[in-house]
């Protein structure tokens, strides 16, 4: 809000829902990442699902989120405007270099990559510190068994509504 205050413009880049169905059925977009990088893909969607998403719901639901890559690659190139940054506030997954937004750019297109994480995630820094510029790190959030929750949506029963500390929010900062 404080964009919006400030006069900025400010952009959605999500791909609308009326697109996800044909996103999900077109395999053109397993061709888009290279193999490591899709498995990759499939290896988050399984754990941010916690092991409960069947198998047969991998291909479709990477094909969406490469589909939401591109889209929000494209908000970001329409806002470029030269001796001007454009900042995208995008989820961690997102914003990798290898993995998300930045495959859809022109190779010309520099962006600095910065992301948040919380003291508890601080170990799964490994494939990150190649992925991003800087890693800000944030105080650590109460202890939360995210797949418990999820486990007792998928159950019939109403889970509390929170906020997730396995998926720290990130941005992307590009430069025409």
């Amino acid at each position: 809000m404080a964009a919006v205050a400030a006069g900025a413009p400010v952009l959605g880049g999500n791909l609308p829902r009326s697109r996800l169905r044909a996103a999900m059925d077109d395999a053109a977009w397993d061709r888009h990442l290279p193999a490591p990088a899709l498995q990759r893909q499939y290896d988050a969607l399984r754990q941010g699902h916690c092991g409960l998403l069947p198998e047969a719901q991998l291909v479709p639901m990477a094909r969406m989120q490469i589909a939401r890559d591109a889209s929000l690659a494209r908000t970001v190139q329409q806002a470029l405007h030269p001796g001007q940054s454009v900042l995208l506030l995008a989820g961690n997954g997102h914003v990798l270099r290898r993995l998300g937004v930045p495959t859809h750019w022109p190779a010309s297109l520099v962006s600095k990559v910065v992301m948040m994480q919380t003291l508890q995630t601080q170990s799964a820094r490994t494939e990150i510190d190649d992925e991003a510029d800087m890693v800000i790190t944030t105080p650590a959030l109460p202890p939360r068994d995210a797949c418990a929750v999820l486990r007792r949506s998928r159950s019939g029963m109403a889970a509390p509504p929170a906020l997730s500390s396995a998926s720290p929010a990130a941005t992307i900062a590009p430069r025409p």
